[in-house]
């Protein structure tokens, strides 16, 4: 169903991207968050603006993270964008979608500081709103389902390094970056056996590997690439592990950690993974009692309203 919808609306996965200059030393184009600047369903699949009852006042999730700072970027996140490497002629440490799209870091009186960016770029004309599903966002949940399909070459090969394209695909089927794992189903069709179909043409412009959005040309990244795994069940791990990232990179701070480490727990039957993602985003004073609590599945809820 998600490879449906993103053939028939025609989804890219790198309209977007961030990029530093040829020497790396200064980002030349910063237009990853010029995504959010209208409601272009090609990028925002759903949005729910901000009511106001003023028109001219920014919504309150934007109060909150830009004027009253009651809500922050976790230094877990942030930790995240500066453990990734950007690659142009040289490696570069850190995703540009944390410093030029996500959040901004300084220090003032002495006291360093984190805040959110994101919502102050989430602005149609003067409409404020949430995006509750986004094309990357589409994009992502197809590659984790893939991936759980048993084809963790194609997913990180394919869609996080290089590129869902029929050119790409077609260069790489017979090496090892995807050998084996194309086997005909029609959810994997990008084009590869026909390159001059409407498919292919449709996905033309996947040049590039999501990952690219923030970390210049992943093709050419000797480093990121997938790790050899004792067994297929252990790829499929490995590489879920880089989409759990992905999905901070690309989906930080719109909604949707909390119930994607729900997700990914189920599938591996283990509390203590959501327990562990989520603990770490505390001071570490309380991490033990948070990662505790929330290996009762009971924890993960609201609880229910006492009449």
């Amino acid at each position: 169903m998600y490879y449906d919808l993103i053939l028939a609306d025609r989804l890219k996965t790198t309209a977007w991207r961030n990029l530093y200059n040829a020497t790396a030393t200064a980002v030349s184009v910063r237009n990853w968050p010029n995504q959010f600047s209208s409601f272009a369903y090609a990028d925002i699949l759903t949005a729910i603006v901000s009511a106001s009852d003023d028109a001219s006042r920014a919504s309150q999730l934007y109060d909150m993270a830009n004027s009253r700072y009651i809500i922050a970027p976790s230094q877990a996140l942030i930790d995240v964008f500066n453990a990734q490497y950007y690659y142009t002629n040289r490696a570069v440490s850190g995703d540009l979608r944390g410093l030029y799209g996500t959040y901004s870091v300084g220090n003032k009186a002495g006291v360093d500081y984190a805040r959110i960016t994101k919502y102050g770029y989430m602005k149609a004309a003067s409409n404020y709103y949430v995006a509750p599903c986004r094309s990357a966002l589409v994009w992502l949940r197809y590659a984790e389902a893939v991936n759980r399909m048993g084809k963790p070459k194609f997913v990180f090969n394919g869609f996080l390094k290089y590129g869902l394209c029929a050119y790409n695909i077609n260069l790489y089927r017979d090496k090892d970056a995807l050998k084996g794992e194309l086997t005909g189903e029609p959810w994997m069709d990008f084009g590869q056996d026909a390159p001059d179909g409407d498919v292919a043409e449709i996905f033309s412009a996947n040049t590039r590997g999501f990952h690219a959005r923030g970390c210049g040309n992943t093709d050419m990244n000797e480093a990121y690439q997938i790790e050899e795994q004792p067994t297929l069940n252990d790829s499929i791990l490995w590489v879920e592990e880089q989409l759990v990232q992905e999905y901070a990179l690309e989906t930080a701070l719109e909604g949707n950690r909390f119930h994607d480490l729900m997700r990914i727990a189920g599938h591996r039957d283990s509390p203590a993974y959501l327990a562990g993602k989520v603990a770490a985003k505390f001071p570490p004073a309380k991490r033990a009692a948070v990662y505790a609590k929330l290996l009762d599945k009971a924890n993960w809820y609201l609880p229910k309203e006492k009449k």
